[in-house]
């Protein structure tokens, strides 16, 4: 099962570069966006899932440290070919 959300963002001024391009970056902040609203349309709260998963990210990481970001995946049964 596919579950696809469409969440429509206008390109504001402040997200561009001088020739009215989207700064690369800025990409990441919009996928952030269509997180929140998949998670919405799954039914959860994402800040609830972040409250479950804090006690694991007490200290902030630095440079040539080890991270084991907390999820889970399923595996699909379905193959695309």
């Amino acid at each position: 099962m596919t579950l696809v959300t469409e969440c429509r963002l206008r390109v504001r001024y402040a997200e561009t570069d001088q020739m009215g391009v989207v700064y690369y970056a800025n990409y990441l902040v919009w996928m952030e966006v269509g997180r929140v609203e998949l998670c919405k349309a799954c039914g959860f709260n994402y800040r609830d899932m972040e409250r479950e998963d804090a006690s694991s990210w007490r200290w902030p990481k630095r440079t040539a440290d080890t991270a084991l970001p907390p999820g889970s995946t399923t595996k699909s049964s379905s193959r695309r070919g």
